[in-house]
C-alpha cells in the first residue's frame, strides 16, 4: 500500500502489470479498446530482472522519492 501510493502516479497509464484494478487479463481488452486496428500484441516479461537488481542500491533509490525513514524500515 505504501509503494502504491508513493509510485501509482508514476506509472505509465497503459501499464496493466501488478497495479490495482489492472492486471495480465485486462490488458488485452485495453488493446482491443483503444487500439481497433491491432492484428497483434507483443508480450513482454521481467521475471529474470530480479536477479541483476542491486539489493543494496535498491532501497537508496526507493528512499529518494519516499523520503520516510519509518515507511523505509517497514520496506
Amino acid at each position: 500500500m505504501i509503494l502504491e501510493v508513493v509510485y501509482e502516479p508514476a506509472f505509465s497509464k497503459m501499464s496493466h502489470g501488478f497495479r490495482s484494478r489492472k492486471s495480465c487479463r485486462t490488458a488485452p481488452k485495453s488493446i482491443r479498446t483503444k487500439f481497433k486496428a491491432a492484428i497483434w500484441a507483443m508480450k513482454g516479461g521481467t521475471s529474470n530482472c530480479y536477479d541483476t537488481i542491486n539489493s543494496r542500491i535498491l532501497p537508496e533509490i526507493m528512499g529518494r522519492r519516499i523520503g520516510d525513514n519509518n515507511s523505509m524500515r517497514l520496506i
